[in-house]
């Protein structure tokens, strides 16, 4: 019975891994698309579409920070702390081009 419970709680935990990967992956995708979109919105002369989105890039880059620190492979988590920044930097961007 205890090797069937470890074998299973073994493949909880990675299941766990991959759903909480496949959420930041998306996640930064989002992020990525946001950006898009809220450039778009500045371009045609929406800015608050365009503050609309800086609020949601600021709430999912700390949704993703939240989830980062749980991904057990350390180089994937090097990898989505690298995408992390990169996002971060283009808000800090975007941020100055919306304004207040």
């Amino acid at each position: 019975m205890s090797d069937n419970f470890a074998e299973q709680w073994a493949e909880l935990q990675a299941q766990t891994q991959r759903v909480r990967c496949g959420f930041i992956e998306a996640e930064l995708r989002v992020c990525s698309t946001a950006l898009d979109f809220g450039a778009l919105q500045i371009d045609l002369g929406y800015p608050d579409l365009a503050q609309s989105e800086v609020r949601f890039l600021e709430r999912a880059c700390r949704t993703v920070r939240l989830f980062i620190p749980e991904v057990a492979n350390p180089e994937r988590r090097a990898m989505f702390e690298a995408e992390l920044r990169l996002v971060e930097d283009a808000l800090a961007l975007f941020r100055e081009r919306v304004g207040p």
